[in-house]
């Protein structure tokens, strides 16, 4: 890819070049008039574009296309963590491997030395073996780095191999513990803004993944028919589907007069970096402004508190998974929504702020006790992603 810096009729210099994977013409402002810095900017430009195109897969190295793909490609990225840890791994194991030497065999050996356990670090211990989700996840980052290097141009599109997957074994364990119901009185004691006192009761109530609570706009909040609907219109389905779920009256009466349709509900403005970057960094705050010292202050420990404490209570799997959005069963091909019966778990949901007591948070009785609402159900039962 080649650079040309030219000049507008204003007097402004621009960057100019021709996009290979689309064949369009792209330019760039170098926003001065003055040639000499704006031939930096060109200097910058083509630094960062400097790897060689067309190159056979002997003569390039998967290390050298991963970091084309963190320098050049990542800046759509939600979060640039797994790129990080790609690298490393990249970096210990694939320093000297050529794309021509990362055959299918070499792939295996690969997925074999992170299976087995990373090696140690400035002399602590042997660190544990990946699971295969997290294995697919390094592999998938190198993958999107040698599409990313065909559509560059770097190298041949025809030489872009599919990689070989992992065999999905998961390791036995509980995780992140769940906060227990003292550490929880503690964190809710602590919410001093209303946008934490938001997110809390919702998080808890609702036991959403983190990642939902921060698309969560007021328009989703039903208050006609006292649910929180956790899907966005028109977004991308994965995996990690999303629940509709009805409210606990405190939180129904909590939120009455703070609704705003169509604004966030939990705002991360004030931090720097992706809004789950921004909501990781609030929680950790949030949990040692409450004094709780303990490692691994994961933001999955309030839902597996909630998750756990309706369990011990008698509630239905069926229903626990509807609130989580798991699948029925780990051998189910297709997710789908399930006619859970909500309203005795939302009484329980609602004894359990009672027993959590927020001393911001009042309590009217039975007076706002949600109604069962045959609509809902039938939405829920029947929704169509």
């Amino acid at each position: 890819m080649h650079f040309y810096l030219k000049r507008n009729p204003n007097g402004y210099y621009y960057v100019t070049w021709t996009d290979r994977a689309t064949g369009n013409t792209q330019h760039k402002t170098t926003g001065t008039k003055d040639k000499q810095d704006a031939e930096v900017v060109l200097a910058q430009m083509t630094l960062g574009h400097r790897m060689p195109r067309d190159l056979r897969p002997e003569q390039v190295k998967i290390l050298e296309i991963v970091v084309a793909y963190a320098i050049n490609g990542s800046k759509k990225l939600a979060t640039k963590l797994p790129l990080k840890r790609a690298l490393v791994h990249c970096a210990e194991y694939l320093g000297d491997v050529t794309l021509a030497q990362f055959t299918t065999s070499k792939q295996k050996w690969f997925i074999e030395q992170l299976a087995e356990g990373l090696p140690p670090i400035e002399g602590e211990e042997k660190r544990p073996p990946l699971a295969g989700p997290t294995i697919q996840r390094r592999l998938t980052v190198i993958q999107c780095a040698l599409n990313f290097a065909g559509e560059e141009g770097t190298i041949d599109k025809a030489d872009v191999p599919k990689l070989s997957k992992p065999e999905q074994t998961y390791r036995e364990g509980f995780g992140q513990r769940p906060f227990t119901l003292e550490e929880v009185r503690a964190i809710f004691a602590a919410a001093r803004s209303e946008n934490e006192r938001k997110m809390l009761l919702v998080w808890v109530s609702t036991m959403c993944r983190p990642a939902q609570i921060l698309d969560l706009t007021g328009d989703r909040i039903r208050l006609d028919e006292h649910s929180i609907d956790f899907r966005v219109p028109g977004a991308v389905i994965t995996k990690k589907r999303r629940a509709k779920v009805m409210m606990c009256p405190s939180v129904y009466a909590y939120l009455t007069p703070r609704w705003e349709s169509g604004l966030l509900v939990y705002n991360t403005t004030k931090d720097k970096g992706t809004k789950l970057k921004g909501f990781t960094n609030h929680i950790r705050r949030l949990v040692e402004r409450a004094g709780i010292q303990s490692k691994g202050m994961g933001a999955y420990r309030i839902r597996k508190f909630a998750a756990s404490y309706l369990a011990n209570r008698g509630i239905a799997d069926v229903t626990l998974k509807h609130f989580l959005a798991h699948k029925l069963s780990p051998e189910g091909e297709t997710w789908r929504y399930i006619e859970a019966d909500l309203p005795p778990a939302v009484r329980v949901l609602e004894a359990m702020l009672k027993e959590i007591n927020p001393p911001w948070l009042s309590f009217a009785g039975d007076l706002l006790v949600s109604p069962v609402n045959p609509l809902f159900s039938l939405v829920v039962a029947n929704d169509p992603q």
